[in-house]
């Protein structure tokens, strides 16, 4: 059977960032090393939490470096003294011989030491650069950022770059930084640059990993690689469904990873972690700080050759401050009347499944999701499917997706005063939309693709859906997109 060079980078279930094919396709790529020293000097003023711990490093190469080359230059001071004519008794050339020995024996194992902590650095990268327009006057919400109708080179551009150091044969630390375009409407930076992944990675046994530091959150089949475009057949994962990790993707605490091979050759992965972490989002309009506490979930995986099943449920505490601006003078009136609209510690669910198969030509996959918020907040369901085939180093594919929000009927606010129908707001509390998608993507070369999109949206049901503001009809958006990864 003849398979396309559809590759995935995909995290490995140990450490950190791997490239290597998709079903049908099996070879690895030796990471790059190089520049080693200018990333290092990048993620200090990225990740605080790291930057002790990698500044010694540097510093201890920089040192090797210099006591390497003072052992050069005694070395040929010695070379040149023992080449000039004799003016000692006869024993000096030998205690000069022995003092050459000496020197080239101490300078070859600071050498050896050296490139044994070069080679223990590890580094990955990934980049997507394009062009997206849509043809609403209505902002379109896309990957924590906004494609509008005229051409957007940021929507859809990232560059990440992740470093690895192996500290022994148990430990790890990982830290991975993106560098994502900004909106030009909202902001004078070109870029916004993050730090995604900053942990320590310790291997318990061959099967059991744990990670403590900031990490992706696992809700998803492709969360923990979500940044990495060439992983995926899409230009961006359907928004209905990971609409959710736009504004918050990654929690600051502890994951614990497990590896069990079953019969048949399945092999089931598990996750479980806990933490939380607080960030500023977009909420009805109006800038809010999001606090999430207590975030605890598990995951899990089935694989067997081309077919994966996904699972995963997570809980958490969550507070929104300040309430939304349009919110805030009903604000007033419910709590002269002993209610209220404020956020704190409130509940949050979620769980959702999901399957992938891919034989080398067909490819079917979908996830559906399901969110549970206390208060006002929208809860929601969600979904996509998508059916691909290749022809050579072509990928053709098809996705329809759906979102939906499940307690509209619930918003009814009763107090001394009255009774507050939020039902009559739809397009400020509500989103729901429905898209389809036709896209092709084209591998041009190993860990270069091209991937070139038509989607269609509509749906709204008097609410915004994932626009800015209800667009007043369907809406359509082109996207083009170069993916690379090294």
């Amino acid at each position: 059977m003849n398979v396309s060079p559809v590759r995935e980078w995909i995290p490995r279930e140990d450490v950190q960032l791997t490239e290597v094919t998709s079903p049908g396709i099996r070879n690895r790529c030796a990471p790059s090393r190089r520049f080693f020293g200018l990333l290092f000097l990048l993620s200090f003023t990225a990740a605080p939490a790291l930057a002790l711990d990698e500044a010694e490093i540097l510093k201890r190469f920089e040192e090797y470096e210099r006591r390497i080359e003072a052992l050069e230059q005694q070395l040929e001071a010695v070379k040149r003294e023992q080449a000039q004519p004799a003016a000692a008794p006869a024993a000096t050339p030998a205690v000069s011989e022995r003092k050459v020995n000496e020197l080239d024996r101490r300078l070859q194992a600071m050498d050896d030491e050296l490139r044994e902590n070069r080679e223990r650095i590890e580094l990955n990268g990934f980049a997507t650069v394009g062009v997206a327009r849509g043809t609403s006057s209505q902002a379109f919400q896309s990957s924590g950022n906004q494609i509008h109708n005229d051409f957007d080179f940021n929507a859809d551009t990232v560059l990440g770059l992740q470093v690895g150091f192996q500290v022994n044969e148990q430990a790890d630390f990982v830290t991975q930084l993106v560098a994502r375009g900004v909106d030009e409407l909202r902001s004078n930076d070109e870029f916004d640059l993050q730090v995604d992944w900053a942990y320590l990675n310790y291997e318990l046994d061959a099967a059991t990993h744990l990670r403590l530091g900031r990490s992706r959150i696992p809700l998803f089949m492709h969360s923990e690689y979500l940044e990495v475009g060439f992983a995926y057949p899409w230009v961006r994962p359907p928004v209905e469904v990971y609409t959710l990790l736009q504004d918050f993707s990654n929690y600051d605490g502890i994951n614990l990873r497990n590896i069990f091979r079953l019969p048949g050759d399945w092999y089931l992965s598990t996750q479980a972690y806990w933490g939380g972490r607080a960030t500023d989002a977009a909420l009805s309009g109006s800038s809010v700080n999001i606090d999430v506490d207590d975030l605890l979930g598990v995951n899990a995986s089935l694989r067997n050759g081309g077919l994966h099943l996904f699972a995963s449920v997570a809980r958490a505490d969550i507070s929104v401050n300040p309430l939304p601006a349009g919110l805030q003078p009903l604000e007033a009136i419910l709590q002269a009347g002993g209610r209220t609209l404020t956020v704190k510690k409130e509940d949050a669910s979620f769980a959702g499944t999901g399957f992938q198969y891919d034989d080398g030509a067909l490819l079917l996959m979908g996830e559906y999701t399901r969110v549970r918020l206390d208060e006002w907040l929208n809860d929601w369901e969600s979904y996509y499917v998508t059916s691909g085939y290749r022809f050579g180093p072509v990928l053709a594919h098809v996705t329809f997706a759906n979102l939906k929000t499940t307690d509209h009927d619930n918003r009814i606010f009763t107090t001394g005063f009255g009774t507050f129908d939020l039902r009559d707001a739809p397009a400020y509390l509500d989103a729901d939309q429905s898209s389809w998608t036709l896209g092709m993507r084209y591998d041009l070369s190993p860990g270069i693709a091209l991937k070139a999109e038509w989607q269609r949206v509509s749906d709204f049901n008097r609410t915004a859906g994932l626009f800015a503001g209800p667009p007043g009809g369907p809406a359509q958006i082109w996207s083009f997109v170069l993916d690379t990864m090294f």
